[in-house]
């Protein structure tokens, strides 16, 4: 976010799990995305020293999910299939399809 003063660590740090928490929310990865920091190369020129580099891992879900199954009773019984299709567009859409 924009703001009249620099970040103290505290901030960027909290700005920096709010975003991955909203990341998370969208249910398109494996588990919670990780945060590292780290200090930018000091050779770079365009690097102050107080500056951070944020680094946010994660690893996406597959983007298609088949289920079938089957149900048996005294007399009756059933099937069914469900397809999921997640971050279809980049966007975290997902579309499912459900028979039975």
């Amino acid at each position: 976010a924009n703001q009249d003063r620099p970040y103290t660590l505290s901030e960027a740090l909290r700005e920096t799990q709010y975003a991955v928490d909203k990341l998370y929310r969208h249910d398109i990865f494996t588990e919670r995305p990780s945060i590292s920091i780290d200090r930018p190369d000091p050779t770079d020129p365009s690097s102050t020293p107080t500056d951070i580099d944020v680094y946010i891992s994660a690893r996406e879900r597959s983007r298609l999910t088949f289920k079938t199954g089957t149900e048996a009773g005294n007399t009756e019984g059933s099937a069914f299939t469900n397809l999921t299709l997640r971050n279809i567009f980049g966007g975290a859409e997902s579309l499912d399809l459900n028979a039975s």
